[in-house]
């Protein structure tokens, strides 16, 4: 404080000494976390001792860059050493005499080019620092951009700091942390011109070092908009000579993204940010401006997915103008490959600088606009020869099909004559429409084909009108070869065809295959399936038994209160629940009682602690002699797994979730009869632990709800103290505990 308030170099110069001498003991990763929580201070108190120390970090390493790898998205739970550092020199950067130090140190943080999972990075100080409209340090405009022309030569990752902060970035920025007791250097007020001036250089200097680098010059191109024309146009014309140097997948990608441009702005041309149509032209004019060397370029966006776009689309007003510029595309598609047929381009050529990208439809726009929907043989070979993944080959059948030109078993039989990718074969078969009494095509191949159509995702049919006993055929194939994921899928779609039995019949058998360990798209399907089967069979004792089978194959991925059946056969009988804590805990010895795979074993764990049931619950009421057989069958099932020691721990969390009494507390009477009789600290502890986890998540409030809490328990112990004193002293530990903790937060509130 005295080198602040008396500006007292002595004693500025003893700080640093003792500063110095404590990052000088930093030797690895670990002492960079322990300093890091003091950093924030120690860089107020020797900025120059601070700043030597992370400068030399980046000529002999100790640590400093696995510090920052070790950043977690977690806030709550984590710590982020990494943070500190950053907010530590962030104080600097309000401080003229070491600004420009500071930021270098920034700089060089930011080539570690590593991945944050929070908001909290180098990069993101720099942008704040850097930002034309927010004034964040002790830079005015001009610095900024005097800094920016000597930092952009300097690091490789400088481009993409200046380029976020063109126009329209639509950042957000927060103040950079402030020294609190040095006195900072106020940066001049910021002027509409000024702020023109940055946006201005920062666009030049992002434009000369753009490079050859294809990325980079969409960025620009995004943020060109909102400049003067004069600009666009010297951009524009910088763009175009160097495209010259390009390769033509780099100018067919930007002038995809130029065309986009100019679509969306004419498409939207009433709207408030819509582009000058003076301005649109500069972009069209760029467009036929970047020459291909392979003229066989200009037709590839024709073969864009989706929305292929178009110049001069109808705006968007009126009911109509969907279906007009669908019109459009389909003209100039057709039009453009009528050109391209009538110069004698090579197909297999264009076939070769599309396939492979998942943007383009090749096999559709082929059938449909250069084989005009006649079936080409010709070309079917050339796309199988050319598209290893099918996909196209796909597309390109799928069109023929749809307007029912084509036998698809003739083309199956083409496509064998052609290859001997049995993946591609057995997908085509999906095409089909199945109806009537028809048979699948898939019914009649061979084993190999059979097992690669029914694994593969959503393996199914079109079905128009199918009877119900090809439905069923197909469900046996899809049983025999498939997995459960897709078996579940199946029936889903297909459960209006059968009563509510024959779902039941089929369901069962999801049992009979084998788990893949991946559920990723069935969660809502399974549950619709089992809603309709619970809701009819959950009085049935043996079905409801059978489809609770099924619910705890797939307890990974379900609630708690979807699994009805579980719950109900888990309270009738505890052999399910003795089975799970056979998987999942170890025996008395220590050993694992079932030798399972560790994720199921995981999912196991996970469903353990999803279960909340009172044993012999039903509709509220616990019957005190049922409780305890079910009890005694428990006891004897963990005895013979050599589990007996968990019993009373289990027993006291199961009762945690027991109803209310007859009296309106809790736990049930049945439950309290329990508990007085076994006397178990191990059961009472475990209750008071269950109890406790029930609140969750929680905002502090200074302890009042921590307060009504335990006045809570303490109600519930008074009104049991006399018929069930161990019941009582229960709730009498749950209320002590929480008022300790009411005390607690209530100081800890009043000491901030």
């Amino acid at each position: 404080m005295k080198v602040i308030y008396k500006n007292n170099q002595n004693y500025q110069y003893q700080v640093d000494n003792i500063v110095k001498a404590i990052l000088e003991n930093i030797r690895g990763i670990e002492q960079w976390a322990c300093i890091s929580q003091y950093f924030i201070p120690l860089c107020e108190a020797s900025p120059n001792s601070c700043l030597d120390r992370i400068e030399s970090e980046f000529v002999k390493p100790t640590g400093l860059k696995e510090l920052f790898e070790k950043n977690s998205g977690d806030i709550f739970k984590s710590n982020n050493y990494y943070v500190n550092i950053i907010f530590g020199l962030e104080q600097l950067v309000h401080i003229r005499k070491y600004v420009s130090r500071t930021i270098n140190c920034f700089f060089r943080m930011n080539e570690f080019e590593i991945d944050y999972k929070m908001g909290n990075s180098p990069k993101n100080t720099l942008e704040v620092i850097f930002c034309p409209w927010f004034d964040s340090c002790s830079l005015n405009s001009n610095e900024k951009i005097k800094q920016a022309q000597s930092l952009i030569e300097k690091y490789k990752t400088a481009w993409n700091v200046f380029a976020s902060q063109l126009p329209e970035s639509h950042a957000m920025m927060s103040p950079l942390l402030q020294p609190k007791y040095r006195i900072v250097n106020e940066s001049e007020e910021i002027t509409y011109g000024d702020l023109d001036n940055v946006y201005i250089e920062y666009l030049n200097l992002c434009t000369q070092y753009a490079g050859m680098d294809k990325n980079r010059w969409k960025t620009l191109i995004e943020h060109l908009d909102r400049y003067s024309i004069d600009l666009q146009k010297n951009f524009f014309n910088k763009l175009i000579k160097k495209t010259q140097s390009m390769c033509d997948n780099d100018k067919e990608y930007l002038k995809t993204k130029i065309r986009y441009i100019v679509y969306r702005h004419r498409f939207y041309n009433q709207s408030d940010w819509a582009i000058e149509e003076d301005k649109l032209m500069i972009y069209e004019n760029t467009i036929s401006a970047i020459s291909f060397n392979n003229p066989i370029f200009d037709y590839r966006y024709l073969f864009i997915k989706h929305n292929m776009p178009l110049l001069h689309p109808i705006p968007y007003k009126g009911d109509d103008y969907r279906n007009k510029n669908q019109q459009l595309k389909n003209q100039l598609i057709d039009d453009k490959i009528n050109e391209f047929i009538k110069k004698d381009y090579s197909i297999e050529d264009l076939i070769d600088i599309l396939v492979g990208d998942d943007d383009y439809d090749i096999g559709t726009v082929l059938a449909q606009y250069y084989c005009k929907c006649k079936y080409n043989k010709e070309i079917l070979n050339l796309l199988i020869s050319k598209d290893s993944q099918g996909k196209q080959t796909r597309s390109f059948i799928e069109t023929f099909y749809c307007n029912k030109v084509i036998d698809l078993r003739s083309v199956i039989n083409d496509l064998k004559e052609m290859t001997d990718n049995a993946e591609l074969i057995s997908d085509i078969f999906s095409l089909q429409r199945v109806n009537g009494n028809e048979d699948a095509y898939i019914f009649t191949e061979d084993e190999q084909v059979k097992s690669i159509f029914w694994k593969r995702e959503r393996c199914f049919f079109i079905f128009e009108n199918a009877s119900k006993e090809v439905i069923g055929k197909a469900l046996a194939e899809c049983l025999k070869y498939s997995n459960k994921e897709n078996y579940i899928l199946f029936l889903d779609d297909m459960k209006d065809y059968f009563s509510l039995q024959e779902l039941y019949d089929y369901f069962i058998k999801i049992s009979n295959l084998k788990y893949e360990g991946h559920y990723s798209v069935m969660d809502y399907p399974l549950q619709e399936l089992l809603e309709l089967l619970q809701k009819e069979f959950i009085n049935d004792d043996e079905k409801c038994s059978e489809i609770a089978k099924i619910e705890w194959i797939f307890s990974g991925i379900l609630d708690w209160d979807t699994m009805k059946c579980i719950q109900r056969e888990i309270k009738r009988n505890p052999i399910f629940y003795a089975d799970l804590i056979c998987c999942i805990f170890k025996d008395k010895d220590g050993n694992k009682k079932m030798d399972i795979d560790e994720n199921i074993r995981s999912s196991l764990t996970s469903c353990f602690y999803k279960m909340k049931f009172c044993p012999s619950e039903k509709n509220g009421n616990v019957d005190y002699e049922e409780l305890c057989k079910w009890l005694e069958d428990f006891k004897h099932l963990l005895k013979d797994q050599n589990q007996e020691y968990l019993y009373e721990r289990l027993v006291g969390s199961l009762f945690a979730n027991a109803p209310v009494g007859n009296d309106g507390y809790p736990p049930h009477e049945s439950v309290r009869k329990i508990i007085e009789k076994y006397n178990s600290n191990d059961l009472n502890k475990s209750f008071i632990i269950e109890e406790s986890n029930k609140r969750g998540v929680y905002s502090p409030d200074a302890g009042k709800s921590e307060k009504e809490i335990a006045n809570k328990y303490y109600k519930f112990s008074k009104a049991l103290e006399i018929d069930y004193p161990i019941t009582a002293n229960i709730f009498y530990e749950l209320g002590k505990s929480y008022d300790e903790e009411s005390l607690q937060q209530r100081m800890a509130a009043e000491n901030e």
